[in-house]
């Protein structure tokens, strides 16, 4: 551990320091919407249901953490009952997250080897955030590739089984032949960009005050959300409007609203 940072056990004394919650340092200068207080109240929750981890603190001011829970007991859908399974982790800092990401991994893993089977994560294919390669370095292999992203397993015992997803059950609905736009969102709670990200359509979806536009948001929190609720395997921040995907992560509110219109345009 380098001298100046401490890695301290996440617990419901120091959640509030997660960098993810209301002012943290993730959050600097950012204008987000929505009660993102309600970040620290799901990971208290999720406390209550086995997360844990570690915040780590750089000249005792918090700049990272990691957190993984029991995979029983994941919002995710899969099953891996002997596993734990890795949930959110970031650093803040250019030029450094990369390494002290990989730091804390290698921490969680020393953490949990001797307890569990194995450690499922999820991740994707580029280098900046929950990145696959980085998983690789640690021995983690893919057990299922998606659109959104891999299924990764890292086996601690040579007889475990590896996770497996479970089916989705969850179809977006389409209503324009009923003349109605229905609007389905998924988000959650855990996350403050994704709580902004609600906030924002609900607020659109209020301002246009069109009575053709059925609005249906799905809070993703916990398993059995997930199980529900999933609409590809793992992601749980999701828009469709009448069961056409929008990313609306990557749009601005006015062209969220030039798409809406287009659609209802074509109800008429």
């Amino acid at each position: 551990m380098h001298e100046d940072i401490q890695d301290i056990r996440l617990t419901d004394q120091n959640v509030q320091d997660v960098i993810c919650c209301p002012g943290g340092k993730e959050l600097e200068g950012k204008s987000l919407t929505g009660d993102i207080q309600k970040t620290i109240s799901w990971r208290l929750d999720m406390i209550e249901e086995g997360m844990t981890g570690f915040v780590s603190y750089k000249v005792d001011e918090p700049f990272g953490f990691i957190e993984y829970i029991p995979a029983e007991s994941a919002p995710f859908p899969v099953h891996a009952p002997d596993d734990v399974f890795l949930m959110c982790y970031h650093w803040v800092g250019d030029g450094e997250h990369l390494e002290e990401e990989r730091r804390l991994i290698s921490l969680v893993i020393e953490d949990v080897m001797d307890r569990y089977s194995g450690m499922s994560a999820f991740a994707w294919d580029h280098s900046t955030h929950f990145s696959r390669s980085i998983l690789k370095t640690f021995g983690f292999e893919v057990v299922e590739e998606l659109k959104n992203g891999s299924l990764m397993w890292l086996p601690f015992e040579d007889d475990s089984r590896g996770p497996e997803l479970l089916s989705q059950t969850y179809e977006p609905k389409d209503l324009s032949s009923e003349g109605k736009l229905i609007i389905e969102q998924g988000y959650s709670n855990r996350c403050p960009y994704s709580i902004h990200h609600q906030n924002r359509v609900s607020e659109l979806v209020n301002d246009i005050d069109d009575e053709r536009i059925i609005y249906d948001p799905h809070v993703i929190d916990y398993r059995e959300d997930a199980l529900k609720y999933t609409i590809e395997p793992l992601n749980w921040e999701w828009l469709y409007l009448n069961g056409k995907e929008v990313k609306h992560f990557f749009m601005s509110t006015e062209e969220l609203r030039e798409e809406i219109m287009a659609l209802l345009e074509k109800l008429d």
